[in-house]
């Protein structure tokens, strides 16, 4: 990618990882492990296009990307995770899971990259986040707006590398097919826990269908 397509200045960055992927390879082979990896990672461009984020790097098992709207990068964060739970629910390979954090602030481009403390934070904020949620720092919920009153407060977090601490909100997704900044999310007791929201659905969904199948 060209240092020209990168952006500079104030940014939201998306970093993602993928949970477990060493464990992947050794239950898998090294073969069908690394087609998961890239299935996901198509799956997370996808979204990542829609959204018109730009593509930093790939970081190992996960994206570094790079959004001009706060509002975009967090609606692409929900739309990979609620991607990735329909592919797991249709695949027979068990559940793949992404971590994602995201973080505002004043980036530099320079050697096709981007720099500064916002990417070291958007990453420290990843690695904080449990598996297959959303984790966003203090300065994507102050520019949300109203959207805002959305996002779980989980309290305030040492992030590796960082003096002080930061807080940290999560972001909630569900398997709607919603667009836009938490757009159409039905309210829930089950805030911010997406996997275990992928399976109460679909268990209800199976009671459904035994239920129609014992009166035809």
């Amino acid at each position: 990618m060209s240092s020209e397509m990168l952006p500079e200045g104030t940014v939201t960055v998306l970093s993602t990882d993928l949970v477990g992927s060493t464990a992947l390879n050794q239950r898998l082979g090294d073969e069908a492990a690394t087609s998961i990896e890239r299935e996901i990672e198509e799956l997370a461009l996808l979204e990542i296009e829609k959204q018109r984020g730009i593509v930093v790097k790939e970081t190992g098992d996960g994206l570094m990307v790079a959004f001009r709207s706060a509002k975009r990068a967090v609606a692409c964060a929900q739309e990979i995770q609620r991607a990735l739970a329909r592919r797991n629910r249709m695949a027979g390979d068990g559940e793949v899971q992404l971590r994602i954090g995201l973080h505002t602030g004043e980036v530099i481009s320079e050697d096709g990259d981007i720099h500064g403390e916002t990417v070291i934070l958007a990453k420290r904020v990843e690695e904080a986040a449990s598996p297959g949620a959303i984790f966003a720092s203090d300065t994507v919920y102050g520019v949300l707006g109203t959207a805002r009153k959305e996002l779980e407060d989980r309290g305030e977090f040492e992030l590796k590398g960082i003096e002080i601490p930061w807080q940290v909100y999560e972001v909630p997704w569900s398997t709607g097919e919603a667009t836009g900044v938490l757009g159409g999310q039905q309210r829930s007791p089950f805030v911010g826990r997406g996997p275990e929201r992928v399976r109460l659905v679909e268990a209800a969904r199976r009671a459904r269908e035994g239920s129609a199948r014992s009166c035809s």
